[in-house]
């Protein structure tokens, strides 16, 4: 009696590379794709070609780590802040030297009118100088006749102060320097350890008023994350020593507390502190304003 024998289905993949005609041989990592033993050796290579270029980065970031310290940062830092200055002063001196061009226009334009002032007030002052003469050498002069004197000279006194002052003249109102417009951040919270409202230029300038440039806080308590009852504050505030209180308004704009010396209790008792109140608000975008 004959047998039939069955041959078992094997599933072949041709290789996914676009018009290759071969079966696949496995599935490239690199790609995704079912590929052929060509192509596979294809891409294997090009991962190797991919370590040279990345050898390169590694050796460059290793320089840029070696050679670049403390020192070189700070100056870096600084080199920004050289730039702003010295931006800054340029654009003074450019509005400077516009209106300086400007002043002079003025001043060739309102020249003749300059001078026709100036000869009418020698001319009255010439009249004044006589009559006053006249008086003088007679040793006689009236009541009346002394007044039209003193209301003539101070008529021309006011003439003269408009030539000298309002003919032309500069309205300079004084340069506000926004201390905001540059912000010293950190990375770390050097000086409000676990504080998040303020950044380390604020935290800094607080500690000038407070009177210590290094001063080291430590966060005690914070309402979003200790409560906001009066037993929260105190669980976590009482007897912690001197205290910087900052409070954040509900629409984010301000910034404002205090600083206390006596240590925070729950005695019911009142206490008077008679020196070291420092008190401050800030605004966003703005200065920070303190008052001690």
């Amino acid at each position: 009696m004959a047998t039939s024998s069955k041959v078992t289905d094997i599933d072949i993949q041709p290789c996914e590379i676009e018009n290759c005609q071969r079966t696949s041989a496995t599935v490239c990592r690199h790609c995704k794709k079912d590929v052929c033993r060509r192509h596979f050796i294809e891409h294997a290579d090009q991962l190797v070609q991919e370590l040279n270029p990345l050898a390169d980065r590694i050796n460059k970031l290793r320089e840029k780590i070696s050679s670049f310290g403390i020192k070189e940062y700070k100056q870096k830092e600084l080199d920004k802040l050289i730039q702003w200055r010295d931006e800054a002063i340029n654009n003074i001196n450019g509005l400077f030297e516009l209106k300086k061009q400007k002043l002079d226009l003025l001043f060739q334009d309102n020249k003749k009118i300059f001078l026709q002032q100036t000869v009418g007030h020698l001319e009255v002052i010439n009249q004044l100088t006589n009559q006053t003469a006249n008086f003088v050498e007679e040793s006689d002069v009236t009541f009346a006749q002394l007044q039209i004197l003193k209301q003539q000279l101070h008529s021309l006194e006011d003439r003269v102060k408009e030539t000298h002052n309002r003919l032309v003249y500069c309205d300079i109102k004084p340069l506000l320097i926004d201390y905001n417009l540059v912000l010293l951040h950190s990375a770390t919270n050097n000086y409000m350890r676990g504080g998040t409202l303020l950044c380390a230029d604020y935290q800094m300038r607080l500690n000038d008023f407070y009177g210590t440039a290094r001063q080291k806080w430590e966060l005690v308590y914070k309402g979003t994350k200790d409560g906001f009852r009066g037993e929260d504050f105190h669980r976590c505030s009482d007897n912690k020593g001197s205290t910087m209180t900052i409070i954040q308004t509900k629409n984010n704009n301000y910034l404002f507390g205090g600083y206390a010396e006596i240590p925070w209790d729950c005695d019911n008792k009142v206490k008077m502190i008679a020196n070291d109140l420092l008190y401050f608000y800030i605004q966003r975008n703005k200065n920070l304003s303190t008052t001690k």
